[in-house]
């Protein structure tokens, strides 16, 4: 549907898909399953997939000839000559999918552990499905400012909602790339806070 809008209306869908690799359940969709269609731009990324976020190394894919002849062209501005030691571990990375599914597994084993925790205080956990972070609500915490101070009470540090703007009043996200062993400490002392009533 929103293709065939950015064709009657002629625009681009721009879909960011550096987490399409980072799921625990059905694939998600990605502009590549619409061959037929050439208003999508779609970005992936090494930075989430293996690991590589300081390498800066993705690729911006569409199959309008003309969008990315255009970008290439704005590239060639902003300057080219990525180190050769990065564009060979970059092929290495994306020939090489078994490390990618080992992260989507390691993730979602960390998300296991945290959903139920929040969960039984009283959190509601939306997303959650793929990437490295879900986003949160509580039944009685009705701010985002209410949600980090209650899980500050464990010395648990969250980002707002409202960071992201004003929509996201109400909602705090937290992120769980981290070692196993402290994701077990935040299950400890997210377990060990007092009921919210």
């Amino acid at each position: 549907k929103l293709l065939s809008l950015a064709k009657k209306h002629n625009f681009f869908v721009c879909s960011d898909e550096c987490y399409n690799t980072l799921y625990y359940g059905k694939r998600p969709i990605s502009c590549l399953d619409f061959p037929e269609s050439d208003r999508w731009l779609a970005f992936r990324s090494l930075s989430k997939r293996s690991h590589m976020t300081g390498f800066r190394i993705g690729a911006m894919m569409s199959k309008n000839k003309t969008l990315i002849k255009n970008l290439k062209k704005m590239r060639a501005a902003m300057g080219v000559g990525t180190p050769t030691f990065i564009q060979k571990a970059a092929i290495t990375a994306w020939d090489d999918s078994l490390h990618a599914e080992d992260n989507a597994k390691m993730y979602k084993e960390k998300r296991d552990k945290l959903k139920p925790v929040l969960e039984s205080k009283g959190f509601k956990i939306f997303g959650a499905e793929a990437g490295f972070y879900f986003w949160f609500s509580h039944t009685i915490l009705k701010s985002s400012e209410d949600i980090c101070s209650y899980l500050l009470e464990a010395d648990l540090v969250v980002t707002p909602g409202t960071a992201f703007g004003v929509g996201g009043e109400g909602y705090a996200r937290m992120v769980y790339c981290d070692t196993d062993d402290i994701i077990n400490e935040v299950v400890a002392r997210i377990s060990a806070l007092r009921i919210v009533s």
